[in-house]
């Protein structure tokens, strides 16, 4: 468990929530949050659980995340919440604890889960999708009870952090409200197995391969939230109207290969061609293991840095 520190002058009162108790994966040996998540990630966090630090200020938005839980779970209207579900795959225990549970009028039952998130996480759903499909997967092949409904449908209620009303009034398909329920699109039953069984896979050879060598599988582009590297054409004329406004011109076009950028501003004395740099999102601002990973430490030259030291 990561340790929480206050480097920022959090009140007390916060600094108490953030060490209450909040999580238990009720001695499951995989949960479906980590199923879904990199392996290198887990594997790290287990290894050096004693020396990651969680600041309050620092980590605020998965502090309220939890606050909402917390509040629902409480105030649960009649629905069935934070239940922990537990299946065996491969000889171990696969566990879940799903958000909401509720019969809809047809009889089937929904899987409900709260999201504090961004505007942006609704237009790429696919981590919501992988998330319920599995925790729907494990709520309909536990030990069933004789009145057990079959799902038929999957929902996220996602509150969402960075809403504008002003953004509301004016753009086309902006949520308009900062809460929204989200349907999430449920997978055929063969495709929640097969996707459970290659996630249990890969997490599985990830500890072999971890405990005969000490080596850890590389994070993928999409687990590091990779953007590659793009060439964005920009307008001269366009950089000094937005500068007198005190704004930042955009581009006119950006593209993914440098000739192409090149061919599209020779003509035109008045555009040039910007580089920027791809990155990886995710280890430079989000992932809590970063500084014990050496894919990282390669790719931000950390160890060439150290090595001129």
């Amino acid at each position: 468990m990561a340790r929480v520190v206050n480097r920022h002058g959090a009140p007390a009162s916060l600094v108490a929530f953030a060490n209450a108790p909040h999580y238990d994966s009720g001695d499951s040996d995989i949960t479906v949050t980590q199923l879904i998540d990199a392996p290198r990630i887990r594997i790290l966090r287990d290894k050096h659980a004693d020396q990651i630090q969680d600041d309050v200020y620092e980590n605020i938005f998965r502090l309220v995340g939890t606050a909402i839980h917390s509040i629902a779970e409480q105030h649960s209207g009649g629905v069935t919440t934070e239940e922990r579900i537990h299946i065996r795959v491969g000889g171990k225990d696969v566990s879940g604890a799903i958000d909401v549970q509720y019969t809809n009028e047809d009889g089937l039952m929904v899987i409900g889960d709260y999201k504090f998130t961004s505007i942006y996480s609704l237009k790429h759903p696919e981590k919501f999708e992988n998330q319920l499909n599995l925790y729907c997967y494990l709520l309909e092949h536990r030990e069933l009870p004789p009145d057990h409904c079959h799902v038929g449908g999957l929902e996220v209620y996602a509150i969402l952090r960075d809403w504008s009303w002003r953004k509301a009034e004016r753009e086309v398909g902006y949520p308009k409200t900062p809460g929204v329920t989200v349907k999430i699109n449920l997978w055929e039953r063969e495709r929640q197995h097969e996707y459970l069984l290659e996630r249990f896979d890969a997490h599985r050879a990830a500890d072999t391969t971890y405990e005969l060598g000490g080596d850890i599988p590389p994070c993928t582009k999409e687990e590091m939230w990779e953007k590659d590297p793009t060439f964005a054409v920009r307008s001269g004329r366009r950089d000094k109207t937005a500068a007198k406004k005190g704004t930042k011109g955009r581009a006119v076009r950006v593209f993914s290969d440098a000739e192409e950028a090149d061919a599209y501003a020779e003509d035109d004395e008045d555009l040039f061609v910007e580089f920027r740099a791809g990155e990886r999102t995710r280890c430079e601002n989000f992932c809590d293991v970063a500084q014990f990973c050496d894919q990282w430490r390669e790719y931000s030259g950390q160890n060439d840095a150290e090595e001129n030291d």
